[in-house]
């Protein structure tokens, strides 16, 4: 059973002042390193003289004997026996993946070169046969390139089963890869493929990428026993910056016929008069492929690393059960938080057999996107630049994920080849193509995260996004975005009030309000005014009948919802027509009409009252999104004073003017409101333009609309 580790809150100040005023939420990208690490490492860099490895020297002899010291306690680290595994230092995880690919490529090439294969003839070019799962990092994905097209891509558990055993040639070599656990969407995949591959053909070779899975779980090298595991220390400690591959002694012989060779990796080399070699064949694997000086520096910080991971954590089990209760903690409020109307803020992307809780199905990362309201897509590239700005630290894109932004996004190879057309780039995204987005936002937890880190990113997810929520900062977030922490009271109200003075005079919001205070105004009218035009005084009704008069305004608003949903299948229309953002004016096409029944007759007022009301509330909160609470409440003030004082007049209105003659008053000012939404649906981007509220938000506006925006205000 997970558990919060509690132990981390107390030594966050100590061990990691840089995270003091910041929310960091992007330890898949790398960990934050621990004080005492830095410190530890530079003590002993000046305290001890270390040579080059490649030297005799007593400096250099230090260096390799701590590197080897290193290189073991780093094997126990990971649980894999030193007499069955080896460890060899690369730059980082990449670079052992593509060791490994170099040298299946380089073993294929040398089998065929001294048996001599032939079809009909003509020589074969023998290759391995890979295979690599749809969740792999592009890392993983490039190493198809070196097997001359014997690829495969393979999604579910049945179709990697099923694939390890179809291939007839027992004699190829046989190359799986996948990673442990998702880099996007944290799912951590069957650790019993390694075994279960090499029991079910000869020639069979697994490749675990464990740069994911090892930033908060316990590699059981022994138990799983894969070939060849590629790891990032950086992703673990925080520092040093290097990668590792373990290897399986037992397989190490694949990664002998490495065609390239570098120093320290050969026994003689001739370059005069002929060109040969020879490479190191005896002793330890990584002699044979530690190519040039190690980075023996970045070797004795990993040794500190492993120190005071252990001082402070006290095991990865222990980090495990600490970021398996944070994912599944996360998960939880993310899928409880709803907008007002009861849609999702998050759409999160995650395979239906991982389960947040379960360390063995589930990592604590989190890829999601952010809905609006009308369950349109917030660009992931604004998610992340408005948490930056309160220095909330995401990542956002496709995360060098190709399958799983395929899957679980829904791209077809032919939309990913129209989207690129279009100029979608992984290093210049266009977030949103034709409605869809292409790529996420992650939050990746780590050892060091806390509740408190949580917590403070869903505050601000609420605050911004979700739409109940007044849009008016508190005095913490005020703090951090003026920079100053002795804001009085009275400072923050006049920001505050001075901003919603501005907003209220916003023509939308005007336009919104004259309708909204006209409509409530006439509903509370109605009140006195039917008892007089249809009661004793006038058509003679009794106290039912005129009751009964009402009828018809209750029908109308029943009514009313049932029309509007042509309304509102128009709009998702619109929208997906608009790249996935919101369109306001497509809100107004019900409203025209609806806008004309006031002056026609009453019996349809109240369907006009829900459909016009609906358009002036949803017009202004898409046209102004982040600032919506604000702008709704100039909306709501004038409903309030409208409603609150037409009664106060209605009676002496139909006494003093007479039921005609107060009726035609009514209907002037109905007519004099009917060009609104007219108005809006012609003008409205303008209007928007000249806001710098409402402007904020449109995603679509053009360079030109830019320079002519000055001359509309």
């Amino acid at each position: 059973m997970s558990t919060y580790n509690t132990n981390i809150e107390a030594i966050r100040d100590t061990e990691y002042p840089n995270l003091k005023g910041c929310t960091y939420l992007d330890h898949g990208g790398t960990t934050i390193p621990a004080k005492s690490l830095s410190e530890t490492t530079c003590a002993d860099l000046i305290q001890n003289l270390y040579g080059n490895p490649h030297s005799d020297s007593a400096p250099s002899r230090l260096s390799t004997a701590r590197v080897d010291e290193i290189r073991e306690q780093t094997l126990r680290f990971f649980h894999a026996d030193p007499d069955n595994y080896d460890l060899v230092f690369t730059a980082n995880a990449t670079s052992a993946i593509r060791l490994v690919g170099e040298c299946f490529r380089d073993y294929a090439h040398a089998t065929t070169k001294s048996k001599k294969i032939s079809l009909l003839g003509r020589e074969k070019s023998r290759s391995f046969r890979f295979g690599y799962h749809r969740d792999a990092h592009t890392s993983l994905v490039g190493l198809r390139e070196l097997s001359d097209g014997k690829h495969t891509c393979l999604g579910s558990h049945e179709e990697v089963e099923q694939w390890m055993t179809s291939d007839p040639n027992l004699n190829q070599p046989t190359l799986f890869a996948y990673p442990g656990q998702s880099n996007m969407t944290g799912r951590r995949l069957p650790l019993t493929w390694p075994k279960q591959f090499r029991n079910s053909r000869r020639n069979a070779y697994t490749l675990l990428d464990a740069a994911a899975l090892s930033t908060s779980s316990q590699l059981e090298i022994d138990r799983d026993a894969p070939d060849f595991t590629a790891v990032s220390f950086y992703k673990i400690f925080g520092m040093p910056d290097i990668g590792a591959l373990i290897v399986r002694k037992d397989s190490a012989h694949m990664l002998q016929q490495r065609r390239y060779f570098g120093g320290g990796t050969v026994e003689m080399v001739i370059v005069l008069d002929a060109t040969w070699h020879a490479k190191k064949i005896e002793g330890a694997i990584h002699d044979q492929l530690e190519e040039g000086t190690l980075p023996f520096h970045s070797i004795i910080a990993l040794g500190h690393a492993l120190d005071i991971h252990k001082k402070l954590f006290t095991s990865m089990a222990q980090v495990s059960s600490h970021t398996t209760w944070l994912g599944q903690y996360t998960h939880a409020s993310m899928t409880s938080t709803r907008h007002t109307n009861g849609a999702p803020v998050f759409t999160i992307y995650k395979d239906e057999g991982a389960i947040y809780g379960d360390a063995a199905t589930q990592g604590a990362t989190i890829a999601f996107n952010i809905l609006r309201r009308d369950q349109t897509l917030v660009p992931y590239t604004d998610v992340e630049a408005a948490a930056d700005k309160q220095n909330i630290y995401v990542r956002s894109g496709a995360m060098c994920n190709a399958g799983g932004i395929a899957t679980y996004l829904q791209w077809s190879e032919r939309n990913l080849r129209r989207a690129h057309e279009n100029g979608h780039r992984c290093h210049k995204p266009i977030p949103l193509v034709e409605g869809r987005a292409t790529g996420v936002v992650r939050i990746s937890l780590g050892a060091v995260s806390t509740k408190g880190d949580i917590d403070a990113f869903l505050e601000f997810v609420r605050g911004r996004y979700v739409d109940d929520v007044s849009t008016v900062v508190d005095g913490g977030c005020l703090e951090k975005e003026v920079g100053n922490r002795d804001v009085s009271f009275s400072e923050k109200s006049g920001h505050e009030i001075g901003a919603q003075e501005k907003i209220g005079a916003e023509s939308i919001i005007m336009f919104g309000a004259l309708y909204n205070g006209y409509l409530y105004g006439l509903s509370f009218l109605f009140n006195g005014a039917f008892a007089l035009v249809f009661g004793a005084k006038g058509h003679g009704f009794d106290t039912i009948g005129v009751g009964c008069c009402f009828l018809g305004i209750a029908a109308g608003i029943t009514i009313g919802p049932v029309t509007n949903l042509w309304q509102e299948r128009y709009f998702q229309k619109r929208v997906a027509q608009n790249g996935g953002q919101a369109d306001p004016e497509a809100r107004v096409q019900m409203a025209k009409v609806a806008a004309v029944v006031p002056v026609i007759a009453s019996a349809f007022w109240g369907w006009s009252f829900y459909t016009l009301i609906l358009m002036t509330y949803t017009y202004t909160e898409d046209s102004y999104r982040t600032y919506a609470a604000s702008a709704l409440a100039g909306l709501g003030f004038i409903r309030n004073l409208a409603g609150g004082g037409f009664p106060l007049f209605g009676r002496q209105l139909f006494e003093s003017q007479g039921y005609q003659k107060a009726g035609t008053i009514l209907a002037a000012l109905a007519c004099a409101l009917v060009p609104i939404p007219f108005i809006l649906e012609k003008y409205g981007k303008r209007l928007r333009l000249r806001s710098p509220w409402a402007r904020e938000h449109m995603e679509d506006v053009s360079d030109d609309e830019e320079e002519r925006e000055p001359l509309l205000a």
